[in-house]
């Protein structure tokens, strides 16, 4: 599907633009629509650390709603 196709273009972003937490963010929608839950919730870590202390509220706000961790 579209989420599974957009990922390769979305970490090359991120490879381009290292400090940038919106490709992360993106990705970590992607992983999370085709239910790959522990990525995904990597993916939002990730923009949330490079968003830093002012970072979009948006980023927290999907990592919170992911289902708890089963490990």
């Amino acid at each position: 599907g579209l989420p599974e196709r957009a990922i390769p273009y979305l970490r090359r972003a991120a490879a381009a633009d290292p400090n940038n937490p919106y490709p992360w963010f993106c990705i970590g929608q992607s992983l999370e629509d085709r239910q790959n839950i522990q990525s995904a919730r990597a993916a939002y870590q990730k923009a949330i650390a490079l968003g830093g202390p002012n970072g979009n509220p948006a980023f927290q706000q999907a990592l919170a709603a992911l289902p708890p961790d089963s490990r």
